[in-house]
């Protein structure tokens, strides 16, 4: 069965967004990225596991993390392009 977007349905009534579609690009397409960017956050935790207790304190460290990442990404930029 399909709905009038082409979209198919399926078991459990889950629609299946169709790869090709400006909607799928638009819901998955950094989703890549984003896993690689948890990765990178994981492997650099102690032994894999969130140093702080409490969604403030470890939203602190998730932000720690991304100011880094961002300071060392501008900081290889400016040395590949002078």
């Amino acid at each position: 069965m399909t709905t009038p977007l082409g979209w198919s349905v399926a078991r459990g009534h889950q629609l299946q967004i169709p790869d090709n579609t400006a909607t799928h690009q638009h819901l998955y397409g950094g989703r890549e990225n984003t896993e690689a960017g948890f990765s990178r956050l994981d492997r650099s935790l102690w032994n894999r596991r969130m140093i702080a207790f409490g969604a403030e304190a470890q939203s602190l460290v998730v932000l720690g993390f991304l100011l880094a990442q961002n300071a060392t990404s501008a900081a290889r930029y400016q040395v590949e392009n002078p």
